[in-house]
């Protein structure tokens, strides 16, 4: 946040040299951070992993309608536009521009929806709803704001700013004179971004991007490297016979091997599977914690299937008894890690 905040007010400055063209836009955006989270307040959404990014892609993203509007005002006043007209003049040239912007960012963000993960859709749901309410602050709160200030303080200080407009210039003929160089180089780096593209490695890992000095990171990391990970890992099991029910002691057995190997190949903890449920029993009968034989189970069976119903064993069992889960936690060692692991568990289930 701290990073973004301090670029966006270098830029703010060298584009219009006025603590007017600073302090305006940091407000408005600031006020749609605040309504934003407001909003989300309202709605029930707490900050989670993703949506604690909101405040820093509000800070960026929200920014261009602000730019823009002050962009045109400060043009109008140094022309000498008097201040009754120069709101209608934005709203001609500027409005229509700024919203097209707006509804391309708003159905890139809305395009997380088709995320697997809550967080993410949720990210995507609030920063959209961030973007527009910064957009109809620029065209509501911005000018009233802007009624306030004295336009020939800015006139004068956008008076004095030729030579970033020569170095535009000059860099706008400069393009001119080489179209065909700049349409060369491009293809080429087209190509070659291509060839780049296809050898990427995803690998994604939680919270990569935030910093080791955020709480909830550290808070992640230690539950990470000392209780088996907070990474949620779910197997579904669907019996192929459908003769035979999940609670079925040799099913049980093989589950319980599938169980075992996942503790082993991820370094998974918090394993939640009948077995465990089975193994939980058998050792509150006074015997180990272990698969038991079948004359201790056929009390154990009795007791699951009479209770197949309850809520915890309903997370777990499907009403015809053909389907299962195993439910568990692993580290965050990275979604190219994992792919590995996976392939590793398909091929041990295959082999069963």
């Amino acid at each position: 946040m701290l990073l973004s905040f301090v670029v966006v007010i270098i830029f703010l400055w060298l584009s219009f040299r006025s603590i007017y063209g600073v302090v305006v836009p940091v407000i408005i955006v600031l006020v749609s951070i605040l309504w934003t989270l407001g909003i989300m307040k309202f709605t029930g959404k707490s900050i989670d992993i993703m949506t604690v990014m909101l405040p820093t892609m509000m800070f960026v993203a929200g920014m261009s309608d602000v730019v823009h509007f002050f962009t045109k005002y400060f043009e109008e006043v140094a022309k000498g536009t008097p201040k009754a007209q120069i709101y209608p003049l934005i709203l001609k040239e500027v409005g229509f521009p700024t919203f097209l912007t707006l509804v391309t960012t708003v159905v890139g963000f809305l395009s997380l929806l088709f995320s697997s993960i809550t967080p993410v859709r949720d990210f995507g749901i609030y920063t959209s709803i961030g973007v527009v309410v910064a957009f109809i602050l620029s065209y509501t709160f911005l000018p009233a704001l802007l009624y306030f200030f004295t336009p020939k303080k800015l006139v004068t200080v956008h008076g004095t700013n030729n030579r970033t407009t020569n170095v535009m210039r000059n860099g706008l003929f400069w393009i001119f004179r080489n179209q065909k160089t700049i349409l060369v180089i491009t293809a080429v780096v087209m190509v070659l971004s291509v060839i780049g593209m296809f050898k990427i490695k995803v690998n994604n890992i939680l919270l990569e991007d935030l910093s080791d000095k955020i709480k909830i990171k550290r808070d992640f990391n230690f539950f990470d490297e000392n209780y088996s990970g907070v990474r949620p890992f779910e197997v579904q099991i669907t019996l192929k016979d459908k003769t035979k029910k999940v609670w079925d002691r040799d099913v049980l057995l093989e589950i319980n091997k599938v169980d075992e190997f996942i503790k082993k190949e991820y370094g998974a903890g918090f394993i939640l599977s009948l077995p465990q449920i089975v193994k939980s029993i058998h050792r509150s009968m006074g015997d180990s914690y272990s698969m038991p034989n079948d004359t201790d189970y056929v009390a154990i069976k009795e007791a699951i299937v009479d209770n197949k119903k309850n809520r915890d064993l309903k997370q777990l069992i499907n009403a015809d008894g053909d389907q299962t889960k195993i439910s568990a936690k692993t580290p965050d060692m990275g979604s190219s890690l994992i792919a590995e692991h996976n392939k590793n568990l398909f091929v041990f289930i295959e082999k069963m």
